[in-house]
């Protein structure tokens, strides 16, 4: 009877854990599902002139997800944006940039 018990707690602790959890922005995949982001992964797919050349990371920063953006996204040479989770661009300090607590490289196109 010990042993019904016992599998059973086992059984229910594992198939009460939720799998599907997602990973970042309430969603699995950042890239393929949030446009804002999309649009720029698919525009620095196809870029020639360089301003979409660099990194793209998912970021906790003070318990909140942002997306840090390593690339110059036309703006002719200054690199390094924020966004929240809806695209929102995040006003920061370039002086001092925050620490991030957790990073994740989501995409990159530099030749490393």
């Amino acid at each position: 009877m010990k042993k019904i018990f016992f599998i059973s707690i086992i059984g229910l602790l594992l198939f009460s854990c939720d799998k599907n959890e997602p990973k970042f922005c309430d969603v699995e995949d950042p890239i393929a599902e949030l446009g804002w982001l999309n649009e720029i992964v698919t525009k620095a797919n196809n870029d020639t002139t360089g301003n979409y050349q660099g990194s793209i990371y998912a970021e906790e920063y003070k318990n909140q997800h942002v997306i840090y953006v390593d690339m110059a996204l036309g703006s002719g040479g200054v690199a390094g944006y924020w966004f929240n989770c809806n695209g929102s661009s995040l006003s920061i300090e370039t002086d001092k940039p925050p620490t991030a607590t957790k990073k994740n490289k989501l995409f990159s196109n530099i030749n490393q």
